[in-house]
């Protein structure tokens, strides 16, 4: 299995979020926290997918992760590596899957 990690200041408290069960070899691997004493409820990601991972298979997953996370109305802040080359012009982008919209 991928490591994926957060590294936290010690002062912060936090709930550790358990998504292993959405993790899949070479797919994706995910950890979260959810920020204790936040007023904005605040839900913290990391994600990784291997460059030689199913790109569709991880866009799924994700999918079920942000629903999951939506559900119990957290703001999230997302980081990681996704491994997808923007500046190639493929089908394989996440803008194909959640375009940018002005907010």
């Amino acid at each position: 299995m991928v490591g994926v990690c957060i590294f936290l200041r010690k002062s912060y408290q936090f709930i550790n979020v358990n998504l292993n069960s959405h993790c899949t070899e070479q797919d994706i691997g995910i950890c979260a926290i959810r920020l204790v004493h936040s007023p904005l409820n605040f839900c913290v990601p990391s994600i990784y997918r291997s460059p030689t991972g199913n790109f569709d298979t991880f866009m799924e997953k994700l999918e079920e992760i942000l629903n999951l996370l939506f559900l119990n109305q957290l703001n999230l802040i997302i980081c990681g590596d996704f491994n997808v080359n923007f500046m190639t012009d493929n089908t394989k982008k996440i803008s194909n899957y959640f375009p940018l919209k002005d907010v």
